[in-house]
């Protein structure tokens, strides 16, 4: 039982250190992305939260999506994209569905989109204005993210790093004292 219960350990070890390393990565990549004026992804795909309603019903405020990068030429009318919202939409990255596929204007590739709660059809955007189509929510990431940034889940958040940061003052207290109470002649 000893043995099971250390190899049990063992394989906790491994796969908290490695979800330290990806959480350090992702960060270290979001940083860098942010600082850089970019959106932050890993191979290609993005995570984005709804922040506007303009796509209810198919898309609630609050819901995480994932977005695999494009370009114009892979849109069809039906999709979901991510757009610089230009002049429309000033500073923003927008979500909506597109109602007509890339076509030319006087030599301009351009499309048309429209959030689905919206009564009036977005201005048409120019084809370099899209960043990404939008593959799926993500319910599990968005409940997460409701728990944690509320009261209770930021409790939750402080708690559990507490405990962690005291465990491991405890570990290195008991292997300082193993140390100082260890015969001289053992050594």
């Amino acid at each position: 039982m000893k043995k099971l219960l250390k190899i049990g350990k063992i394989i906790f070890d491994i796969i908290f250190v490695l979800f330290i390393v990806a959480a350090a990565f992702l960060t270290i990549n979001s940083v860098i992305a942010q600082i850089s004026g970019n959106i932050p992804s890993v191979f290609g795909y993005s995570i984005y939260r709804v922040v506007s309603g303009s796509m209810e019903p198919e898309i609630h405020v609050g819901d995480i999506l994932l977005s695999r990068a494009a370009d114009a030429s892979e849109v069809s009318v039906g999709d979901v994209i991510a757009f610089d919202g230009g002049k429309q939409y000033p500073g923003l990255l927008v979500t909506h569905k597109v109602i007509r596929a890339p076509y030319d204007d006087n030599g301009q590739i351009m499309l048309q989109t429209k959030g689905v709660a919206n009564n009036y059809e977005d201005d048409p955007i120019p084809a370099e204005s899209v960043k990404s189509i939008i593959v799926c929510k993500l319910p599990f990431l968005t409940w997460i993210y409701k728990i944690f940034m509320s009261p209770f889940g930021i409790i939750i958040i402080v708690a559990l790093l507490g405990f962690i940061f005291f465990d491991e003052l405890k570990k290195l207290f008991k292997k300082l004292t193993a140390k100082k109470n260890q015969d001289p002649s053992e050594t």
